[in-house]
């Protein structure tokens, strides 16, 4: 096996010539397309992570509104509560004001009507007892007893 040198030269000239125009036309733009696709990538991950915090941010802001809301939504339910069991108990006190009034107007009622009982029985008594249709012009009835007076 014989070596030629020239033909190693040239091998090694077509090599260095063949990766230098590889290089400039070739190598060149995939490697830019790589640094761009990586970049790209990269610019797309930052974006992805800035997301994520602003996300996050919200979610923060959002529950931290949530518990405001509850709370206050608590407060103003206990508020009603407070009022529902002021208005109760103001009906309560008029409806015992109105019962007390009641029992007032009714015991009145129930005197005036013995009262007026007593008064007829009364008459009916004289009447019965003096065996007088026609009943005398003037009666007059006491709890200490019955008094006619004649003209």
């Amino acid at each position: 096996m014989d070596l030629d040198i020239r033909q190693i030269i040239s091998q090694i000239v077509a090599f260095l010539l063949m990766f230098w125009i590889l290089k400039y036309f070739a190598f060149g733009p995939i490697l830019r397309l790589m640094r761009e696709r990586q970049k790209k990538i990269e610019d797309e991950f930052a974006s992805i992570a800035e997301q994520r915090r602003d996300a996050q941010a919200f979610m923060d802001v959002y529950k931290h509104k949530l518990q405001e809301i509850d709370t206050e939504g608590r407060r103003r339910i206990q508020q009603e509560i407070a009022k529902g069991r002021q208005i109760a108990l103001e009906i309560q006190q008029q409806a015992s004001r109105r019962a007390d009034d009641m029992m007032d107007k009714a015991e009145k009622s129930i005197k005036q009507e013995v009262a007026q009982a007593k008064e007829t029985e009364g008459r009916s008594v004289v009447v019965t007892f003096l065996g007088v249709d026609d009943p005398p012009r003037q009666v007059s009835v006491t709890t200490a007893g019955v008094s006619t007076t004649m003209p």
